[in-house]
């Protein structure tokens, strides 16, 4: 197990694998603990070159820069994690700036064997990195799908809401709430709930539920001595009904 110390710190051994998971086989070897220093210099002139008499495209860069990283291991832990964070770093400074709203790591989560193979593949031929290239593609791809759907759902969610916004003196975040109990007729929610689901502190949380407890909208149940919460309320169907 990693001790959590050694995260940033640069590896001063060759103890360093990566291993399988299940398995324990070392499936990668990175290089000597001692080529570390003039591995930092060329990424950093990889990263900052201007006028590169080799045209490669940013993403492709940005791709490449991931994989170094990954592929050399320079750190004692954090390696997958600080060779992600690099990517994005990199995307945004040459001005992607949607990258910023990319799920990569979700997406690598669920492909975890795709991603394994991808660095596998590379290094098997030659340190062909168009593997690893081809798979990132189709994770960018995908997380920008997933990006859209998200600001579908939400602005459907929202010219939702604003039908139970004209129906009286309720606020957006009201309309939503009204709008979550007129899909789901069982549902509960707490005071942490809605914190959570509009970002919002717990006394504008609790505003908003007084709000709609004084107009039987909602109605406040025990859960315990101390915890609250609260289920659709009678004055929901009056409301519904006009």
């Amino acid at each position: 197990m990693q001790n959590p110390d050694d995260a940033g710190r640069f590896r001063n051994n060759n103890d360093v694998v990566v291993e399988n998971g299940i398995t324990h086989e070392t499936v990668h070897t990175p290089p000597s603990y001692t080529e570390i220093p003039q591995f930092v210099d060329d990424l950093c002139e990889f990263f900052n070159e201007r006028n590169s008499k080799q045209f490669i495209h940013p993403i492709i860069r940005g791709i490449t820069i991931h994989f170094i990283i990954s592929y050399v291991h320079p750190f004692s832990d954090g390696n997958g994690r600080t060779a992600r964070a690099m990517f994005y770093w990199y995307m945004l400074r040459q001005g992607y700036w949607l990258t910023e709203y990319l799920s990569i790591s979700r997406v690598i989560a669920k492909s975890k064997k795709s991603y394994e193979k991808a660095f596998l593949y590379t290094e098997a031929d030659g340190m062909d990195i168009g593997y690893f290239a081809s798979y990132n593609l189709r994770v960018l791809e995908q997380s920008f799908k997933q990006l859209q759907d998200y600001i579908k759902r939400k602005q459907n969610e929202k010219k939702a809401a604003n039908i139970y916004l004209r129906m009286g003196d309720f606020n957006e975040r009201q309309a939503q709430i009204i709008k979550l109990y007129a899909d789901d007729s069982t549902a509960l929610i707490t005071i942490k709930d809605l914190q959570i689901k509009f970002g919002i502190s717990p006394t504008t949380a609790k505003n908003d539920i007084i709000g709609l407890l004084k107009k039987n909208i909602v109605t406040e149940i025990a859960l315990n001595k101390v915890k609250r919460a609260y289920i659709r309320g009678e004055g929901l169907d009056s409301l519904l009904s006009q």
